[in-house]
Formats: C-alpha cells, sequence, structure tokens
C-alpha cells in the first residue's frame, strides 16, 4: 500500500496531485483511508495498476464516519481487487461527490 491514513480528527484531509503506481494490498492498493469526524479532499491523484489482493478497493478504500469526500479529476486506470475494482467505499453519515474523475479497465475477482 502507498498510503494509509488513520485517525478521528476534525482536520480537514486534502491530498492532491500524487501518483499511485502499482501499489498492492490486502485491502485498499493504493490508498487505505480509515477516518471519522474530518472532511477529506482526493484531487487531481492517479491510480495505475494498483491491487488489492486480499479484499477491496484497488485504487481506494474508504472506511469513513460522519464526514463527506470530494473526488475531483482523479483517474483510476488498471486496478484489480476482490470487490470494487477502481474504488470501495464503507460509510456511516456521509455524502461521496465525484467531479470529472475517469474509472477505466478495473477488475473484480
Amino acid at each position: 500500500m502507498c498510503m494509509m491514513l488513520t485517525g478521528t480528527s476534525h482536520e480537514n484531509l486534502v491530498i492532491r496531485d500524487s501518483s499511485f503506481n502499482e501499489c498492492s494490498s490486502s485491502n485498499g492498493g493504493g490508498m487505505y483511508i480509515f477516518r471519522r469526524n474530518a472532511n477529506t479532499v482526493i484531487q487531481g491523484c492517479t491510480f495505475d495498476g494498483c491491487m488489492a489482493s486480499g479484499g477491496s478497493g484497488g485504487a481506494i478504500r474508504f472506511w469513513d464516519q460522519n464526514i463527506d469526500t470530494l473526488i475531483v479529476d482523479i483517474e483510476v486506470d488498471s486496478c484489480v481487487a476482490n470487490a470494487g475494482g477502481g474504488l470501495a467505499f464503507e460509510e456511516v453519515n456521509r455524502w461521496y461527490c465525484f467531479v470529472k474523475s475517469q474509472i477505466i479497465d478495473v477488475l473484480t475477482n
């Protein structure tokens, strides 16, 4: 896994203009986000060839409570997982917004 973000915080998280290439993990091949009580923005990122070998979210695996997520201008290409080849979400009391993003050529085993 290239990035794991966990914790309970009231600080907003912004991940911008980053590339995740050929990353792997059991869940969230490129990025695993487990947070509570803060908003998340992912903007201008690419995920290419990432794999979640034992679980879900080839590119990104989200598990969040009471936060909102804005995903802007990302590209997910050739990512693989057992479930949610591109993105996987498990959430409580929140919303997601996708703007100008594309998810192409993903595979769920």
